[in-house]
Order: structure tokens, then sequence, then C-alpha cells
């Protein structure tokens, strides 16, 4: 009888491990199906439609789609976004008699907000809501640099630089939506922050002692955030299919680098006016 029971009880257990590990297959499948969706795909694993229809971004992310909500594609990015509101709320607020930097902060919160929407629908009208308000937020700060009269050749040449600025803004945009391509508008962006971040270097070495420390700090401050959020975005593209679930909230950290390199950048430009002669002429 103990004989029979003992078999009846070791059945019972094998049978109950069974299940469990049927499930947990199952629950692991499922999750990888999420994390293996790409932006072509049309409806879940299980057929239901995505709530804002077929993702059709030019670029994707690896946070898996639609796993923590149905009304967001992509919840934790979509979240960490509004960080740029945030920081350019606070920019308008800190420097309300600096038009250039009150320009800057607006910019930075609309990045937020299409930032938001971007990755809760991951649709390509949305996209250009988060990238184009981008462009406009560089060509602002890089703009306010220009009329920093702390460099001779800055202060010599700005008309030329503003030209230039300017007319890389409007071609970056026109052939980004023309082509539809988003390598054009990675490395056109690139080419701008470039630009600041030349007449960055210029002008953290010029004007009076007073205030050229802090300026350096800000400037090597931004310039390593930036870089960090950069190499911590492109670590996520690079393993995103060997480890997925293990990498995906990596963008997140781009989001609050960024937001905080653009904070420092609008405190560099602030500095680069304090001490000219006729104030800030960015009023």
């Amino acid at each position: 009888i103990h004989h029979h029971r003992y078999i009846s009880n070791s059945c019972s257990s094998i049978s109950l491990l069974s299940t469990r590990a049927s499930t947990i297959y199952t629950l692991i499948h499922k999750r990888k199906m999420v994390f293996s969706l790409k932006v072509t795909d049309k409806t879940m694993p299980n057929g239901t439609p995505f709530y804002w229809g077929e993702m059709d971004t030019t670029t994707t992310f690896c946070e898996p789609k639609y796993a923590f909500s149905s009304y967001f594609a992509e919840f934790v990015n979509a979240w960490s976004s509004l960080i740029y509101v945030v920081v350019g709320i606070y920019i308008v607020h800190k420097f309300p008699h600096s038009r250039w930097n009150r320009m800057a902060g607006i910019w930075l919160a609309t990045i937020g907000i299409g930032s938001f929407l971007f990755h809760a629908t991951m649709r390509y009208s949305i996209q250009l809501m988060d990238e184009l308000p981008m462009v406009g937020f560089i060509w602002t700060v890089v703009m306010h640099k220009t009329m920093s009269t702390q460099h001779a050749s800055i202060q010599k040449y700005a008309t030329a630089i503003q030209v230039f600025i300017s007319m890389q803004a409007v071609a970056l945009v026109a052939l980004y939506i023309y082509w539809d391509q988003y390598e054009i508008f990675l490395h056109g962006f690139t080419i701008m922050v470039l630009n600041d971040a030349v007449l960055g270097f210029l002008l953290k070495t010029t004007g009076p002692l007073r205030h050229g420390v802090l300026k350096r700090q800000v400037n090597m401050y931004g310039l390593c955030l930036i870089l960090v959020g950069k190499g911590v975005w492109e670590l996520e593209n690079q393993v995103c299919h060997a480890i997925p679930s293990l990498i995906w909230p990596m963008h997140t950290i781009w989001h609050f680098c960024s937001a905080a390199s653009a904070y420092n950048t609008c405190i560099f430009n602030h500095l680069c006016f304090l001490d000219d002669d006729d104030g800030d002429s960015s009023k």
C-alpha cells in the first residue's frame, strides 16, 4: 500500500512539475515573440491589432512592443521622454530674460511631447514630431552662440555662420522628409551638433577669467553626457538582437543624458553673455 502511495505521489509531483515547466516555457516563448516584433508588424502575437495601427517608423528600439500596456507601443520609452518637458519648462523659468534660451527650452519641451507620442504609437507621422524639434533646438543654441562678442572670429563671421546653420537646418528637414531615410536625419543632425561643439570649444576659453573655469566645466559636462547617452544608445542597437530582455531599458538613459546635456548647453550659452560689454545680446 505504501509503495503504491509513493508511486502515486511521485506521479503527481512529476505531473505538477511538467505543467509548471510548460507554463514557464509558454510565457518565455510569448515574451520572445514580443521582443522579436519589427516595425513592419501589424498585430500582436495573439492576432490582436495594435491600438495605434501598423508600426511604420523608419527606426525602431529594443523595448518590447505593447508589452506593458495595450495603449503604449513602448511604455517605458514613452514616459521617460517627459524628462525633456520637465527640463524644457525649467529652462524657460530659469532664463526669463534670455529670448534664445527661452526658445531652446520651448523646443526641448516640444521634443518631449513629440517623443512621448512617438514611442507611444510608433507611427512615422508622429516620429517627425520628435525629430524635427531636435533640429529646431540645435539651430537655436548654435544661433545663440554666434551672438556672443567674446570671440573675435565668431563675431566677425557671425552672419555667415548664421546663414550656414540655417541652410543646414532647412536642407536637413527637406531632404529627410523627401527621401524618408532615417540615416539622413541621423548624420545631418550629428553635423549640426558638431557645429555647436566647435563653437563651444572656441567660446569656452574666451572672456573674463571669473566665468572661464565654470564655462569649461559646464562645456565638459554637456559633452560627456551626450557622449555617454549616445554610447549607450549605440550599445542598445548593437546587442538588442542578442540579449533584448536585458538591453532594452538603455534607451531611457539616452533620454536623461541628452536632456541634461541640453540643460548644460543653455547654461553655457548664458555664461557666454554675462561678461559681454553690451550685456546679453540675445535678449
